[in-house]
């Protein structure tokens, strides 16, 4: 029993794996085809703060520690320059996740720029400090309190670092502290990137009277629970892996990418949520959000007077994203022309919510975009990341004119393919022409990688069948 490892050190070996994994990956992957890959290198470790913070929850090293911590993933190549000539770049992750959600954006993101660049574990998340909330929850949690949980350790942090401006990026709940932080201390942002973040338009009413006496009850309960704190930490705790994250890595992302190794993934998660106490990161859904994941504040009220504060501010999105991507464009087509012409958006294509992973390549590229200012004041949303996708599965040098071709229409999970033809094909942007064969229609931009050639699919699950024959015969 005395050697069985705590699960803070899980952790920290299951970040190591994931980490290792995507700068593996980048330095091997065809996704890239055409890039110079540069030697990218890491360092992960816990800045020790001065604000008061006790984590009774961890290993017993953990357990003498006075002081928060904020674990950092710090990426670098032999061409980054000095933080006093370019701003480091800062990015923050989502709710329920960590630093090493973005292991295969860090080397792709970190190879096309010279900035230094630092991935943390917000304090109450991942193997930062996670003491235990005290500041109750929903409307009985002060918001001023809850939003400075975050944002204080921040600063704390870039004084630690001795920074004097950074690019902070962030996706999600991390859009959200990036905000706030924004709004605390606009002299300290160079650049600012938000990622799909949460809380941005007001609350849309919804009139439960005619509903159904069980739709009630469980918009009910599901209410009750977010207003006690009540997540998805708690979940896990309580039922295990198989159902919850394991099923979650399994079911969620789009198979046969080159960049997703579900296995580590899923362990990362895992650790990740049930290590220590659930803490301010676990609750920030019930301390910053109403019930639907609306802002207790929205920030689309609070945009104007610190966009006038900073140097440039982009949006970022993925093409099926749950966030609506309306009210970011809603505000840059309709806001005074001084904030526009500071402004971007852009869609990653081939994601959902969870861009970093759903297209890590199209990711890095639009923080890159947004960190190098590019695009500001366009008036029209920029598409970005069909040409990795596409490269990933290598049928870029498979279309031809005139092929007969299977296009997947809507998303993976249906698993639907319509007959068509390759009228053209046009590699730098990774789309085709296509004519559907049954409705006699035209497509002019299909992305080639939803593209099939019709008979291989057939051929990879007998060569998949026949290779699990041998294995099988062979352990007999």
């Amino acid at each position: 029993m005395g050697n069985t490892p705590s699960t803070d050190e899980m952790l920290r070996q299951a970040n190591m794996k994931l980490l290792n994994f995507g700068i593996k990956w980048y330095e091997t992957t065809k996704a890239l085809k055409g890039t110079v890959r540069k030697k990218i290198t890491y360092v992960a470790e816990n800045i020790v703060l001065n604000s008061p913070g006790i984590d009774d929850s961890k290993d017993a090293e953990n357990k003498d520690k006075k002081t928060n911590q904020l674990y950092t993933v710090h990426f670098s190549h032999d061409q980054t320059v000095d933080v006093k000539e370019k701003a480091p770049l800062v990015v923050l992750h989502g709710h329920s996740q960590s630093a090493s959600n973005y292991y295969a954006v860090l080397p792709v993101l970190t190879s096309n720029l010279q900035r230094h660049v630092f991935a943390l574990d917000m304090l109450g998340c991942g193997l930062s400090t996670r003491d235990k909330w005290k500041h109750g929850y929903g409307e009985n949690c002060d918001l001023k309190v809850a939003e400075s949980y975050f944002v204080d350790a921040i600063e704390e942090w870039r004084e630690k670092m001795k920074f004097e401006k950074i690019c902070l990026v962030g996706h999600s709940m991390g859009g959200y502290i990036s905000f706030c932080y924004a709004e605390r201390y606009p002299e300290r942002i160079e650049n600012l990137t938000l990622i799909s973040p949460v809380g941005i338009p007001d609350a849309k009413a919804r009139d439960m009277s005619q509903a159904p006496f069980y739709v009630r009850f469980l918009f009910g309960t599901l209410r009750a629970g977010w207003s006690s704190g009540y997540s998805n930490f708690n979940v896990v705790n309580t039922i295990g892996r198989r159902w919850t994250t394991d099923l979650y890595c399994s079911s969620r992302y789009r198979p046969g990418m080159s960049w997703y190794n579900r296995d580590l993934v899923a362990d990362q998660f895992y650790y990740n949520v049930i290590n220590g106490n659930v803490s301010g990161g676990g609750y920030s859904h019930a301390t910053l959000l109403k019930p639907g994941a609306y802002a207790r504040s929205p920030l689309i009220h609070r945009f104007t007077s610190v966009f006038k504060k900073i140097p440039a501010v982009s949006f970022i999105y993925g093409e099926s994203d749950w966030m609506d991507i309306g009210p970011a464009e809603g505000y840059r087509d309709n806001v005074e022309k001084e904030i526009a012409d500071k402004m971007a958006v852009y869609k990653v294509n081939g994601a959902g919510h969870t861009l970093t992973i759903d297209n890590p390549i199209g990711t890095a590229e639009a923080i890159y975009r947004s960190v190098n200012e590019m695009n500001r004041g366009a008036t029209q949303t920029r598409d970005i990341g069909l040409v990795p996708l596409m490269y990933d599965i290598g049928i870029e040098d498979k279309l031809l004119p005139g092929m007969r071709i299977e296009g997947q229409i809507g998303r993976w999970k249906n698993d639907h393919w319509r007959e068509g033809k390759v009228m053209e094909f046009n590699e730098k942007h990774g789309t085709c022409k296509i004519k559907w064969l049954n409705e006699g229609t035209v497509t002019s931009h299909f992305p080639a990688y939803r593209i099939r050639i019709p008979g291989e699919a057939d051929k990879q699950e007998s060569d998949a069948g026949n290779s699990e024959q041998r294995r099988s015969s062979s352990s007999l």
